[in-house]
């Protein structure tokens, strides 16, 4: 007990704290505003809470909100909360996933303040489907690591009615089975696949699917909202960028960056399994591996051109990709269960600028390479608090957390550009 609520309470006061830490801002004059209700409603809270007052419908011309999943709605109208209350729920939601994932992996306390002040989770203190995609996420992975099918199959189904995953989760999940076993166990691969992973998930695909269309009359509603807003196949234009520029495109960069080391990890794994039938040892982070990759590749291929610079815009990849479970489990690998030398920080030193020179043409200018090494400089960092052996890392990277936290919460809530 006490191991589950020692990093429950580390989150939930986190949370609490935060909106506290807004107040005392707010009267030093350092932030313009503070939350309330309306503003805690901005963009797509302000989506599922039309869901929750008016159902599913299509009334909004090329606009609507069969875009967003049903279940933080549903929770939503059921609990009768306001905007406030749902972000409080929410931080129960992610303090409880926290918990269960300190229950399967031991952190340091310094890092667990760490990982729970990273950007991307300003979705948990506001009424979005983050802090619901955490808390079914670890419960899939416990399903997963204790091998409790119900526990599993149930968790599957949440993750089906919260966000789009099915789609990255049926092949991560095949995948990953294939991996996991012997080239000559295929077939009792696609057994377990198909038993263990693939039925839920089509379950979860083909309610979603019938709910809408019983609430709006269209068949694939969602798909065709998306494809409205432009999220269909297209080859990406370069160099990327993003709505805010220079105030988000960093850490968006970085996101897709561990999408890029993922797929290096998931390549040398499957040559592996191809030249000498080596099989993976730890399922849950190549499924990891498997979802950062294709977070990737999705705001690669399926983002909307931009049309204020003709090119493709990254935004959002930071809050899908990070704000994850699966992110948790690339930090632990990456920080529990490696060793760095001076030869890994010159590798990631280089890769990450090839990176930056390709996707972001970094070499136009030299205020370009400078702004992007910040984010090589952060990455740098979370491999030199890999060592646990000095105070300076941890400490300079919570800082950087907490005051980019703020600095997009006061974003969000004063309804400038979504970031």
């Amino acid at each position: 007990m006490k191991n589950f609520l020692k990093p429950f309470l580390i989150a939930f006061l986190y949370g609490i704290g935060f909106y506290i830490l807004q107040l005392f801002l707010h009267q030093r004059d350092m932030v313009p505003s503070l939350p309330e209700n309306s503003t805690l409603r901005m963009w797509d809270a302000g989506w599922y809470y039309d869901i929750v007052t008016k159902g599913y419908h299509l009334g909004y011309g090329n606009q609507n909100n069969t875009a967003f999943y049903p279940l933080l709605p549903w929770i939503w109208k059921l609990t009768h909360l306001d905007a406030w209350g749902m972000s409080i729920l929410n931080i129960i939601f992610f303090s409880c996933a926290l918990s269960i994932f300190c229950s399967l992996y031991t952190i340091t306390d310094s890092d667990k303040f760490i990982w729970i002040s990273l950007p991307a989770f300003i979705f948990i203190f506001v009424p979005y489907t983050e802090a619901l995609f955490m808390l079914s996420g670890m419960l899939m992975i416990l399903g997963i690591k204790k091998k409790n099918k119900a526990l599993t199959w149930i968790s599957i189904l949440l993750l089906s009615e919260t966000r789009p995953v099915s789609m990255i989760l049926f092949p991560a999940f095949l995948i990953t089975e294939v991996l996991s076993r012997r080239r000559g166990e295929i077939l009792y691969s696609l057994k377990s696949f198909l038993i263990n992973y693939a039925i839920p998930l089509i379950i979860g695909f083909v309610f979603l699917v019938w709910y809408q269309y019983h609430e709006t009359g269209e068949l694939f509603s969602f798909f065709k909202q998306e494809e409205s807003w432009g999220h269909k196949f297209g080859w990406p234009v370069f160099p990327l960028d993003c709505q805010l520029g220079p105030k988000t495109l960093w850490i968006n960069s970085i996101a897709l960056f561990i999408g890029f080391i993922s797929l290096i990890a998931l390549i040398r794994a499957g040559i592996k399994w191809l030249a000498k039938n080596v099989t993976i040892t730890d399922p849950i982070l190549y499924l990891s591996y498997l979802y950062l990759t294709a977070i990737m590749f999705i705001i690669l291929l399926f983002n909307p051109e931009w049309t204020i610079k003709n090119t493709t815009s990254v935004h959002d990849a930071y809050r899908y990709a990070m704000a994850s479970p699966f992110f948790w489990v690339f930090l632990y690998k990456y920080q529990y269960d490696k060793k760095y030398t001076a030869k890994d920080y010159i590798l990631v030193f280089f890769l990450s600028n090839v990176f930056w020179l390709v996707l972001f043409a970094s070499y136009t200018h030299i205020m370009y390479f400078i702004y992007f090494n910040f984010g090589t400089a952060l990455i740098l960092l979370y491999m030199g608090n890999a060592s646990q052996k000095h105070s300076l890392p941890p400490l300079i990277i919570a800082a950087i957390n907490v005051f980019v936290q703020v600095y997009f919460f006061q974003f969000y809530i004063n309804a400038m550009l979504p970031i």
